[in-house]
């Protein structure tokens, strides 16, 4: 929502599952305001998500995580198609685990930190830009990398390249359905991850009201 003219605040609720819909994965909220100037947007952000044990490499418990960030973002075009870049730098303090007589148990957080680049390319489908009945082709890729802890082994974290189609039934609404693609590596530098992910999304931009003003009457100016 756009609450001054060079002011947004943004916010997001995120929804995962694993074995199709049959399991939990994730869930995450998160809020930033964003200042946009030109091409050019800035925000700082928090995040809190919290990761159930799936896939063959599952943490010992539920991980709860607090996530802050700074981001930098560009938009410009591309011929006739649109292309955007996010660089983003986050602070992760998420759940460790310690062994005890009855299993893991919470230790207290971990700080790890993520550098994140994201490109974007979205070719319009159609001649409806930002009108009811737009359609969009979007390809995106995205590289991290890790740093901040030293029992990480290695730089790298992840990629997810994806594919996605959007469509806007009414102007402030866009609903997405897509592809992706996450390699992960993971902590200890030796074993690696593929996860498959059907992505589907919706985001409502509310319009921001403008205040109308009655307009003034000029002052009668009497002559002598």
């Amino acid at each position: 929502v756009q609450v001054a003219p060079r002011w947004w605040l943004l916010g997001d609720v995120h929804w995962r599952r694993s074995q199709g819909f049959a399991a939990p994965m994730q869930t995450g909220l998160q809020l930033a305001p964003e200042y946009r100037w030109g091409r050019w947007s800035a925000q700082p952000g928090y995040a809190y998500w919290n990761t159930a044990p799936y896939g063959a490499f599952r943490t010992p418990g539920p991980q709860p995580e607090h996530r802050t960030w700074l981001q930098l973002g560009l938009q410009h075009g591309l011929g006739g198609w649109a292309m955007d870049h996010r660089l983003r730098n986050e602070q992760r303090f998420l759940e460790r685990y310690g062994p005890s007589e009855v299993g893991p148990v919470p230790v207290g957080k971990r700080y790890v930190g993520r550098l994140r680049y994201r490109t974007r390319v979205v070719a319009p489908l159609n001649g409806r830009k930002g009108q009811a009945g737009e359609w969009q082709a979007v390809v995106q890729q995205e590289v991290m990398l890790r740093h901040g802890d030293a029992t990480m082994k290695g730089l790298f974290d992840q990629v997810r390249p994806g594919v996605l189609v959007g469509y806007r039934p009414v102007r402030h609404l866009q609903v997405t359905a897509g592809y992706q693609l996450q390699y992960f590596e993971r902590p200890n530098g030796i074993d690696v991850e593929y996860d498959h992910t059907l992505l589907l999304g919706a985001l409502w931009r509310l319009p921001r009201k403008e205040r109308t003003v009655a307009p003034v009457a000029p002052a009668a100016v009497t002559r002598r």
